[in-house]
C-alpha cells in the first residue's frame, strides 16, 4: 500500500496517559546500567527507594503512541523506517512517580524529521573532520534550505549546484 500523504498529514493520535511508579523508575535506571557499580554513590538515588530520583532520559519512553507506523492504515513500509535522531529538552526534573500525558502531532513528527536530518548531517561532518580535517559543507537539493539553519556544519546553501555542474560539463564539451 502506498503512503497517502494527505491521510497521514491529517492523522490524529490519541493522547496517551501513563502512570509510572517508583518500581518503574528504578527498573528503567537498572535497565540502562545504573547500579552496576555498588560503590558508585552517584547512581544510588536512581536505584534505591529512599530519596528516589528519575534518570533525566526516562521521559523519552513515557507516553509514547507505540509503533504507529506498523499499523496497516499508515501506508508506511515500517521495515524501511530509520530512526535517525531523537532529542530531549529538560525544563525541570520529573518526580520519581507520577502521571504524564503524551501528545503526538504531525507537526512534532515533521520537526523530528528536520532535526533528525540535521543531526545526521552534523554527525557525518564530525566524522569527516576527524578523518580529513574540517570540511567546507555546501548543501544542495530540494530540502537544503529547510535543513541548513538547524545544523552547525552547513556553511552555504546552493540549491542549483548540480545544474551548474552539468552546465560546466556541457560548456567544456562544446
Amino acid at each position: 500500500m502506498a503512503i497517502d500523504y494527505q491521510k497521514l498529514k491529517n492523522r490524529k493520535f490519541a493522547d496517551v496517559v501513563q502512570t509510572y511508579t517508583a518500581r518503574d523508575t528504578m527498573l528503567y535506571a537498572l535497565g540502562i546500567g545504573m547500579g552496576m557499580d555498588p560503590l558508585d554513590r552517584n547512581e544510588l538515588p536512581y536505584v534505591y527507594e529512599e530519596n528516589l530520583r528519575m534518570v533525566p532520559t526516562m521521559p523519552v519512553v513515557l507516553g509514547t503512541p507505540g509503533f504507529w507506523v506498523k499499523e496497516p492504515d499508515s501506508g508506511v513500509t515500517w521495515q524501511s523506517v530509520l530512526h535517525g535522531e531523537q532529542g530531549l529538552t529538560i525544563d525541570r526534573p520529573l518526580p520519581a512517580t507520577g502521571t504524564v500525558i503524551g501528545r503526538t502531532t504531525v507537526e512534532s513528527i515533521q520537526s523530528g524529521a528536520v532535526f533528525g536530518f540535521a543531526g545526521q548531517v552534523d554527525g557525518i561532518c564530525r566524522r569527516l573532520a576527524d578523518e580529513l580535517g574540517a570540511p567546507t559543507v555546501v548543501a544542495t537539493g530540494g530540502l537544503a534550505e529547510l535543513i541548513a539553519p538547524y545544523t552547525t556544519s552547513i556553511k552555504q546553501v546552493e540549491p542549483w549546484l548540480t545544474l551548474h555542474g552539468l552546465r560546466v560539463v556541457f560548456e567544456r564539451n562544446q
